[in-house]
């Protein structure tokens, strides 16, 4: 049998086989975006944040010359009954730094059992060496402040000791007095909070050899 194909059919099939390829190269390129809002999102969410500059840290502020208290040697502690917390403090209106709230919240059997203090490490002093103390404090409820130089060590002899009944403003205070022997780090600087309830704030403390 003897197939005939109208000129007609022959365009209508070639017609459907374009149309067909058509369609599958539409649908396989409408996979791949080409937007390039989609490939600066790529390139964003690629970046390696660990590899980003850190910013500067501050550099700690310098100890003032001369001054036989640094900063990193103050302590607060609590033994017996004693409680209480430390805060450094910061802002503007403080006539000094670095500067401290102390909070006595309960009271033990000695004023010692709460109290801040400063090892003078690596400082001897010879008999009589003339010292200077400063600092400014003060007290909402004119709280008792006792501070001692002494030696770290029982008995804890000292060779200079005030007391002090602060007042509500900022207040500055200067000592003169003469050391004992110690050798070194043998001295510290202690302040006892612990005879009663109360805040106290100190600043600027600074211990200097006088001529």
């Amino acid at each position: 049998m003897r197939v005939i194909i109208k000129p007609g059919a022959i365009l209508a099939l070639g017609f459907l086989i374009a149309l067909t390829l058509g369609g599958i190269a539409f649908l396989n390129s409408a996979g791949k975006s080409t937007s390039p809002e989609a490939s600066v999102t790529q390139q964003t969410n690629s970046t390696n944040p660990s590899t980003s500059s850190p910013s500067a840290a501050k550099p700690a502020a310098p100890e003032a010359p001369g001054n036989l208290l640094k900063k990193a040697n103050w302590n607060f502690y609590m033994e017996q009954e004693g409680r209480g917390i430390s805060t450094e403090l910061s802002g503007g209106d403080l006539p000094a730094k670095p500067a401290y709230r102390l909070e006595t919240q309960s009271v033990g059997k000695n004023p010692w059992n709460v109290g801040f203090n400063n090892k003078l490490v690596g400082e001897s002093f010879t008999a009589n060496t003339p010292l200077r103390l400063t600092f400014h404090a003060r007290s909402p409820k004119k709280a008792l402040l006792t501070i001692l130089l002494q030696k770290d060590a029982a008995p804890f002899p000292h060779c200079w000791k005030e007391y002090i009944r602060l007042t509500p403003e900022w207040k500055a205070y200067s000592f003169d007095f003469k050391s004992a022997e110690y050798t070194s780090g043998e001295a510290i600087l202690a302040l006892f909070v612990g005879s009663e309830l109360g805040t106290i704030e100190v600043a600027g403390f600074r211990l200097e050899r006088m001529p």
